[in-house]
């Protein structure tokens, strides 16, 4: 088990960020592809936002939801306890 207390480095979250040409996940995500890239249920994904684990979302003209890629991943392996 690990040790929630251990944050990633800014140099370990630069490289789950560095894009390849392979990458399926965009700078700017739908609701749909975080859910997917975290592989975490749609209703955990807004119970977490709501309990301000994430930060990062922003809402378009039209009212959609996007999120910053790599603020998820910060938010998701550096969560609060």
């Amino acid at each position: 088990m690990s040790d929630p207390a251990i944050k990633l480095t800014k140099k370990e979250i630069d490289a789950i960020t560095q894009r390849g040409s392979d990458d399926q996940y965009p700078d700017v995500m739908t609701t749909k592809q975080v859910w997917q890239m975290l592989q975490m249920s749609r209703s955990t994904l807004f119970e977490w936002k709501r309990e301000g684990r994430f930060t990062g979302a922003f809402r378009l003209v039209k009212g959609t939801l996007r999120w910053s890629r790599v603020r998820v991943i910060e938010c998701y392996f550096n969560k609060k306890q």
